[in-house]
């Protein structure tokens, strides 16, 4: 199967696999030190492209290349709530481990130095190279809903903030690099 393929309605698996690349489906990998050329093969053209950031809208992950082109970082964007793909990480699905229970589960795999320097919103797990990242917390949407609540206007934004608040329970990205990618 070729990534670049349009895909059917059912979603994609994607496993990352941390220090080495990721593969989607039951053939397709992309690989940490491939070229352009070569995820280009594989994957087609990308959706998006911002510097050297390549996205994949049908696969809901970011490509980064080093300065020498080549695959040093990859990234599902689309937590938790996949639309395309199923993303696994040592066979479990990021997404759908509350934040508490991923944070405790990729230290386990991890078995080492973790960087919490963004503790809450982002943790990266330096000896497997993972991070993942969110952009809020349910304090974040908890403080709003008050300050909404005191503005009269809940009723408004009651579906919107209690959709956030449920989304705040899990972490929004996830991605792998090379070794030493979080350490920089």
């Amino acid at each position: 199967m070729n990534a670049n393929i349009i895909r059917e309605q059912s979603k994609v698996r994607v496993e990352l696999i941390p220090l080495k690349g990721i593969q989607i489906g039951t053939e397709d990998k992309v690989q940490f030190g491939q070229s352009k050329e070569a995820v280009k093969g594989i994957l087609g053209n990308p959706n998006t492209v911002y510097d050297n950031q390549w996205y994949y809208d049908d696969l809901e992950i970011r490509i980064d290349f080093d300065v020498n082109d080549l695959v040093e970082f990859l990234e599902v964007l689309s937590g938790p709530y996949c639309e395309k793909i199923e993303p696994f990480i040592y066979g479990k699905n990021p997404f759908e481990l509350a934040d508490t229970q991923l944070i405790e589960f990729l230290a386990e795999m991890n078995n080492g130095s973790i960087d919490d320097h963004e503790a809450v919103y982002g943790y990266s797990f330096l000896n497997i190279s993972v991070g993942i990242w969110r952009d809020m917390t349910s304090k974040n949407i908890e403080e709003m809903i008050y300050e909404v609540k005191e503005a009269g206007n809940y009723d408004l934004w009651k579906e919107e903030l209690e959709m956030d608040l449920e989304r705040t329970k899990y972490f929004r990205t996830i991605g792998i690099g090379i070794k030493g990618y979080y350490e920089k």
